[in-house]
């Protein structure tokens, strides 16, 4: 029985992404408890509060860019078109031209950046987009 629900929901997640979800088949295939301990992270994954739909964004794209997982990147992209952000950020990111985006979003691309490579400078960006964006902004990136 969860294992049929849980396929509607795997199903439910493929088409609202266009993506296949057989990792999480796979996770549940190999450690039912590994699964729902991933489970337990989606509601921290989804939190939004204090930062735009473009912010979130492009925190998202830079650190799946970072990791090259070009379908992810795909999906990243069709869940940022659902949430009304705009081709030109979108492209922007992609095409590394930060200086293509407002000021507030070329900040929030530089902190991603240098968080996913684990910069020195992380913690200074941090700072700056909390005076600009607010703290809760950066909790939610």
């Amino acid at each position: 029985m969860i294992a049929a629900m849980l396929e509607k929901q795997i199903v439910a997640t493929e088409r609202a992404t266009g993506e296949s979800a057989d990792f999480m088949r796979d996770i549940f295939r190999v450690s039912r408890s590994a699964f729902f301990k991933f489970g337990l992270s989606m509601p921290l994954a989804r939190h939004r509060r204090a930062a735009s739909s473009d912010a979130r964004t492009i925190a998202a794209l830079v650190g799946t860019l970072e990791e090259d997982f070009g379908p992810c990147v795909q999906t990243v992209v069709n869940l940022a078109r659902e949430d009304g952000v705009g081709r030109d950020v979108l492209q922007a990111v992609l095409d590394d031209k930060p200086e293509n985006l407002e000021p507030a979003l070329a900040q929030v691309c530089a902190f991603a950046q240098a968080v996913v490579t684990a910069a020195p400078e992380a913690e200074e960006l941090s700072g700056k987009l909390k005076d600009m964006l607010g703290e809760e902004a950066v909790v939610d990136l």
